[in-house]
């Protein structure tokens, strides 16, 4: 396995880049071409992206390695056998199947609202922890 070093960062105006494109057409294989067509073009798009003034980070992870699509409930899911709850097939068939409004089920809130509850973990072993002074649904005795 080879070390990696960093890479030179080269300046190409639009037109010399289309002038290497002519080039390597004449010289490469189409496959090959095509490949490299690709990696031209990719490059390019990425340093001009980088040149502007707010780029996000996680605007090119997008761009560079597709959105995340693997969700943690599908995954745990997967590992106990069960049904996924957090699956767009089951969300649609209980969509269609079931009535909406409030007697079937709450709201889904948005990613980021509170902390998963004891039930969220499948198989987990449930262990009591007892306070000297304080019970469930008691306030904070630092916040008040």
């Amino acid at each position: 396995m080879t070390k990696r070093t960093e890479p030179t960062i080269i300046d190409r105006s639009e037109e010399e880049l289309q002038e290497l494109l002519q080039r390597a057409q004449r010289r490469l294989d189409q496959e090959d071409f095509e490949v490299f067509q690709a990696i031209v073009k990719s490059y390019q798009y990425l340093t001009d992206e980088l040149g502007k003034k707010r780029v996000a980070v996680r605007r090119l992870q997008k761009l560079l390695f597709g959105a995340r699509t693997e969700k943690t409930d599908a995954i745990l899911d997967e590992a106990t056998d069960g049904p996924s709850s957090g699956s767009a097939d089951s969300d649609a068939s209980a969509e269609s199947t079931e009535p909406t409004g409030s007697e079937t089920e709450p709201p889904k809130r948005g990613k980021g609202h509170g902390r998963n509850g004891a039930d969220a973990y499948h198989g987990a072993e449930q262990v009591p922890v007892s306070h000297p002074s304080l019970e469930a649904g008691d306030d904070c005795p630092e916040c008040g």
